[in-house]
């Protein structure tokens, strides 16, 4: 019978063990390492050496060709490139998805490789479970692949381009961690989705910030969804510029065929740009240059056909109506993060004031509150770290600021979609509160004093202040500071029963 494991990075080549002996670690660690760099590698330069080779009016020599190719594949690890009179650093993010990608089947290859019950695994025999690498395993694994990059990146070095150097180890060194340890944790949990439940488990970070990660993923989807639909339409009113920009530069059939995938490439990049134009910040094409709602001012632009989905003009005014692409997110979220569990009931004695002062709102009150604000941030760093990805210098002079003003774009990407998430869990709960004062009307003070006066005399003061027979004490509860590691997990608890 197949496993999940089964499918997921399977090596090219079995691993031979002898009797009661594994491969050695370093030596194989190293070794993976190796290939996903080769393999990230040959991606980026079977394109490129194509449309070298096709191209009738091209007549730079193979190591200019070469070199071109090595430089795309630093820029895919987020290497800025120095060259003449200016700076490369826009990095598309599809082409950054191949190293990802790679270090991610390297993760998977290397864990499975050392794993001693992966035959045991693959063949269905016994309770065999997966086992994770060493930590001696996955440091050889990471700094080889950072230092192959590192070394190809001096290599490749010329007087005219330079790659620089510290950013090549840094940025090889983070997507190797992230991407290698998500292959791990796949191997380990036996999937994708359960390998990034697990590695989030892994961090210990706050459970009400754990909690949160799915609302806000399914809303930054949401946004990033209508912004492609938003980008896809400014193609389709663009069509006709677009195929005469891609007609005048003759690239002929593979060159073109070139050219459209370099495009796509960079179709990430352009939908972060088009949820900056959505919230109105807008976003640059070059140095002094704004395309925003109600506002265009791009001058001189290069000849690249994607450019031909920019706006004709500044637009109508109705196209600040866009701003509703950051407020669907953000009521996806909200109402994401009210359909969540509250958690168990504990009670603090010995809580600060602030604390007991907090306590005082009512526990299901208070839960999706604290939950909707910690969304909001987390869905404003998400927004940063993509907005700082999408942009950069693209080349020399005008070319030099490319993308989104990222300070800006997070500011009304955070007020925008914040507001949606706070009120939408707001008016939940308001919405929850007359539904349950509607279902379970109060009593009245005649019922509750016929109540009263039906039990003898004494028996409610001594049913206070004494529990029941057969019913066990409550223990009493432990100190704030010792009942959990989580500093902030007292937010997401109910305070003492009113």
């Amino acid at each position: 019978m197949s496993t999940v494991r089964d499918h997921i990075g399977t090596p090219t080549g079995t691993v031979v063990r002898g009797p009661g002996r594994g491969p050695n670690v370093v030596l194989y660690a190293a070794v993976v390492a190796a290939q996903a760099a080769a393999a990230s590698l040959a991606v980026v330069m079977v394109p490129v050496v194509l449309a070298w080779a096709t191209a009738s009016y091209s007549k730079a020599p193979w190591t200019d060709v070469v070199q071109f190719g090595i430089g795309a594949w630093l820029l895919g690890h987020h290497v800025g490139i120095v060259i003449p009179d200016g700076h490369l650093g826009l990095v598309p993010l599809g082409l950054m998805l191949v190293p990802v990608m790679s270090c991610w089947f390297g993760g998977v290859r290397l864990a499975r490789g050392l794993d001693p019950n992966a035959d045991a695994i693959r063949e269905g025999i016994g309770r065999a479970r997966p086992k994770a690498p060493t930590p001696k395993a996955m440091g050889v694994f990471v700094f080889s692949y950072a230092g192959i990059v590192t070394a190809i990146a001096a290599l490749s070095t010329q007087p005219a381009v330079r790659p620089l150097l510290g950013q090549a180890f840094a940025g090889s060194m983070v997507i190797v961690c992230l991407s290698g340890a998500a292959g791990m944790a796949a191997w380990v949990g036996g999937g994708v989705v359960p390998g990034l439940r697990l590695l989030v488990d892994k961090t210990h970070s706050p459970k009400v910030i754990r909690r949160c990660l799915r609302p806000v993923l399914l809303g930054v989807s949401v946004q990033l969804l209508a912004a492609f639909v938003l980008l896809l339409v400014a193609g389709g009113l663009g069509w006709s510029r677009m195929v005469t920009l891609h007609s005048a530069l003759g690239t002929g059939l593979v060159g073109g065929a070139v050219l459209v995938f370099a495009q796509l490439l960079v179709v990430p990049n352009l939908m972060i740009w088009a949820a900056s134009y959505a919230t109105g910040a807008g976003f640059a094409v070059g140095s002094g240059t704004t395309v925003a709602p109600g506002q265009l001012d791009v001058g001189t632009l290069p000849a690249l056909p994607v450019l031909g989905a920019l706006p004709g003009g500044p637009g109508p005014q109705w196209l600040w109506l866009l701003v509703a692409i950051p407020a669907v997110g953000g009521v996806v979220t909200g109402v994401r993060v009210l359909r969540m569990p509250l958690g168990r009931n504990f009670l603090h004695l010995d809580a600060s004031s602030t604390r007991q002062m907090i306590e005082r709102v009512p526990h299901h009150v208070r839960v999706p509150l604290v939950r909707s604000v910690v969304a909001t941030v987390l869905m404003t760093l998400v927004w940063t770290l993509l907005g700082w990805l999408a942009g950069g210098a693209a080349g020399p002079g005008r070319l030099g600021t490319m993308g989104p003003d990222v300070p800006e774009f997070v500011l009304w990407m955070a007020i925008e979609s914040g507001a949606a998430i706070v009120l939408t869990v707001a008016v939940g709960l308001g919405v929850r509160t007359l539904v349950r004062g509607r279902s379970q009307p109060d009593r009245s003070p005649s019922d509750r004093s016929s109540a009263d006066r039906s039990q003898p005399a004494g028996a409610a003061a001594s049913s206070q202040r004494t529990p029941a027979a057969g019913v066990p004490r409550p223990a009493s509860p432990a100190s704030l500071s010792g009942a959990a590691r989580d500093p902030l997990e007292w937010l997401d608890r109910p305070g003492p029963p009113s």
